[in-house]
């Protein structure tokens, strides 16, 4: 029995068309995921980054008005004897915040939070 060519090769690629398709669609959704990952550390690093500049801009100014830096609000509140400075990213839910405790005007901690 001879077997035609044409229908030999089309029946293999119709076998592995269901296999090619689920690869493709993995693909997709795994690269997908890892852009969203990596869209989500990048606004950390924004609020990180504005949130320093937070910092820098009380110790030199003294202000405690809010401004926009890196497509990030950043608040400064001051209390008895801590300054927070929280940066929330646009478009965001959770903001980062830096608070430095001090003693008789010296900077004496340091902490820094990622809240939501």
């Amino acid at each position: 029995m001879r077997v035609n060519r044409r229908g030999f090769a089309l029946a293999i690629f119709l076998m592995l068309m269901p296999i090619i398709a689920l690869m493709a669609w993995t693909y997709l959704k795994v690269g997908s995921a890892t852009r969203a990952q990596a869209v989500a550390e990048e606004r950390k690093i924004r609020a990180l980054q504005a949130a320093e500049a937070g910092v820098r801009r009380y110790l030199f100014t003294g202000e405690t008005k809010e401004f926009e830096m890196n497509d990030c609000t950043v608040t400064v509140t001051t209390l008895d004897s801590s300054l927070i400075f929280r940066a929330l990213p646009a478009g965001s839910r959770r903001s980062l915040s830096i608070t430095l405790q001090t003693s008789q005007g010296y900077v004496v901690g340091r902490t820094t939070n990622e809240e939501t």
